[in-house]
C-alpha cells in the first residue's frame, strides 16, 4: 500500500472534476443571465477573462478545502459512508463560500434564478468530487480484497489469544488488511526493533487474558517507544474509555490505544495557524530579536543563540534554538536541568527567562516545521531515557509536535530534576488526551498573560 500514490490519485481528480464541474456550472449560468450580461454566444462568454480566472481559480479553491477537510491525511483504508459526508460537507460549504464570493456578483432578472444556481452548484460540485472519488475508493477497496495491499502487523498474543487475533485479520474488509509479520509473547515481548525494521512492521496489535487496566498498562508500557499504532481488539472492552478510538464498526475491531481525537482537519488548521503566526511574529517582532541579540552579546561571552538536539515528532532529533540565558560552557560537566536559583544563568538570562523571551528563536522552528506553537515541551534524550524509567506512556507525546508552550508549562512551569518533569507531563498527557484548537487557544492566551505577569520562571 502506498499512501503517497493513492494521495496523489485523489489530488489529480479533485483538480480535473472540480474544473470540469465549474465548466457544467458555467454553462448553466449563460442560460441563466449571461444574455442579461450582453453575452449572446456561449463562446464568447466562457472565453471571457473573468470567467477565465474562475475556471483557474476555483480547481485550487477546491484542493484547498478538501485539504483542510483533512481528506488527503489517510488516503488508504478509507470509510465510504465518512467520505460521503466529508465530501458532502465539503461541497456545501463550497457551494456556499463560491455561491457569495462569484454568483452574487451576477445581476439576474429575479432572485428565484439565484435559487436554481444554488442548487444546480450544489448538486454538480457533490457529483463531480464524490463519484471520482468512490471510484478511486473502490479499486483501492479491490486491491485490499486481493490482498495485493496489506498493513504489515505484530501481533503481541500467545495462544488462545494469538489464534483469535489470526482468525480475527484473516478476511480482509473494504478498509483494511493485515498481513501478520510474527508473534511476541506479551509476558515479555523483548526489543522488537529488529523484526519491526527488518519486515517494515506498521502496526501493532495486542491481546491478553487479563482485562485488567494495570496489565494492559504495564504492556503498553513496553511498546510505546516504537511509535507505532497499538491496537486492541474490542474483546478487551474494560478499557474503552476516554479519548479510545474505533475507527470502523463494519471492519476489524480494533481500538487503537495509541492515537487520540484530534480531527485531521484540525490538525491541518493547527498546522496552518503555526506557519501564519511563525511567520508574523518573525516579521513583526524583528526588531525585537536585533535588540535581544544586541543585549545577550553585551551581556556576556558566548554565541547569541544557542543551539541543542532535542526530540521532536516520531522521536526525530532537531536544533532547537534559544536566546543564550547561561554562561558559555555551562553543560561543560554534563547534562543539567536548571533552576530558577541556578548559578549558570546569566543576569540579563533572568530577566529573559522571566518573561520567556529566550523562547522566541523556536518561531523559526515552527516556521520549518519541527514545532508547533503550542505542544509539550521537546527534551532531550539524556533526559527522556530517565524518564521513561518512571513513566514510559511518555512516548505518546511523540506522536505530535512539541510547543513552545505546553499545558504543562501553563500549570506547572519549568522543571528543575525528572520527578517534577515526570510530574508535569502529566499536564502533557491530559493535553494530548483532549487535543482541540479551544485548548490550544486557552492555552495561548494563558501563556501570554504568564508573559505579560512576568511569571515565566
Amino acid at each position: 500500500m502506498k499512501p503517497e500514490t493513492q494521495r496523489i490519485k485523489y489530488i489529480v481528480s479533485d483538480f480535473f472534476f472540480a474544473a470540469l464541474m465549474w465548466f457544467a456550472f458555467n454553462v448553466a449560468r449563460f442560460e441563466e443571465v449571461a444574455h442579461h450580461m450582453g453575452f449572446m454566444k456561449l463562446s464568447s462568454y466562457i472565453t471571457y477573462f473573468q470567467v477565465i480566472k474562475g475556471q483557474i481559480f476555483v480547481p485550487i479553491f477546491w484542493l484547498i478545502l478538501s485539504y483542510y477537510s483533512g481528506y488527503y491525511n489517510l488516503p488508504c483504508g478509507k470509510s465510504r459512508l465518512a467520505e460521503f459526508f466529508t465530501t458532502f460537507f465539503t461541497s456545501v460549504t463550497g457551494t456556499l463560500l463560491l455561491f457569495f464570493l462569484i454568483v452574487l456578483n451576477d445581476l439576474p432578472q429575479n432572485y428565484a434564478i439565484y435559487y436554481r444556481l444554488f442548487f444546480f452548484l450544489l448538486f454538480v460540485s457533490f457529483f463531480f468530487t464524490y463519484i471520482p472519488r468512490l471510484i478511486i475508493t473502490q479499486r483501492a477497496a479491490k486491491k485490499i480484497r486481493q490482498r495485493e495491499w496489506t498493513v504489515k502487523t505484530l501481533v503481541i498474543a500467545k495462544g488462545e489469544k494469538a489464534d483469535y487475533i489470526t482468525r480475527l485479520l484473516v478476511q480482509p474488509v473494504d478498509a483494511v488488511a493485515y498481513s501478520i509479520e510474527g508473534y511476541a509473547n506479551p509476558d515479555d515481548p523483548g526489543d522488537l526493533s529488529e523484526i519491526i525494521q527488518n519486515k517494515k512492521v506498521t502496526e501493532l496489535i495486542i491481546s491478553i487474558d487479563s482485562t485488567e487496566d494495570a496489565d494492559i498498562q504495564r504492556l503498553l508500557n513496553k511498546l510505546y517507544r516504537y511509535n507505532l499504532p497499538v491496537k486492541l481488539p474490542l474483546s478487551n472492552h474494560k478499557i474503552l474509555t476516554g479519548g479510545l478510538k474505533a475507527k470502523s464498526i463494519t471492519g476489524v475491531p480494533l481500538v487503537d490505544l495509541s492515537s487520540n481525537n484530534f480531527s485531521e482537519a484540525s490538525k491541518n488548521i493547527k498546522k496552518t495557524i503555526d506557519k501564519l503566526t511563525a511567520l508574523l511574529v518573525l516579521i513583526i517582532l524583528s526588531p525585537l530579536y536585533l535588540f535581544l541579540a544586541i543585549r545577550v552579546k553585551a551581556d556576556s561571552k558566548g554565541p547569541v543563540i544557542f543551539k541543542q538536539e532535542r526530540i521532536g515528532y516520531k522521536g526525530k532529533p532537531f536544533i532547537i534554538y534559544k536566546f543564550r540565558t547561561m554562561q558559555k560552557d555551562a553543560e561543560a560537566g554534563g547534562p543539567r536541568l536548571s533552576s530558577w536559583q541556578d548559578e549558570r544563568v546569566t543576569p540579563f538570562g533572568r530577566f529573559m527567562r522571566k518573561y520567556r523571551l529566550d523562547e522566541l528563536p523556536q518561531f523559526w522552528n515552527v516556521l520549518k516545521g519541527d514545532m508547533s506553537l503550542v505542544g509539550p515541551r521537546p527534551e532531550r534524550q539524556f533526559f527522556i531515557d530517565q524518564i521513561v524509567q518512571k513513566a514510559p506512556w511518555f512516548y505518546l507525546l511523540q506522536n505530535i509536535r512539541p510547543g513552545i508552550t505546553s499545558w504543562g508549562m501553563v500549570k506547572y512551569g519549568y522543571a528543575s530534576n525528572v520527578e517534577e518533569m515526570v510530574e508535569r507531563m502529566g499536564y502533557d498527557i491530559i493535553y494530548y488526551e483532549n487535543m482541540s484548537l479551544f485548548i490550544d487557544l486557552k492555552v495561548l492566551i494563558y501563556t501570554i498573560r504568564t508573559i505579560f505577569m512576568g511569571r515565566g520562571v
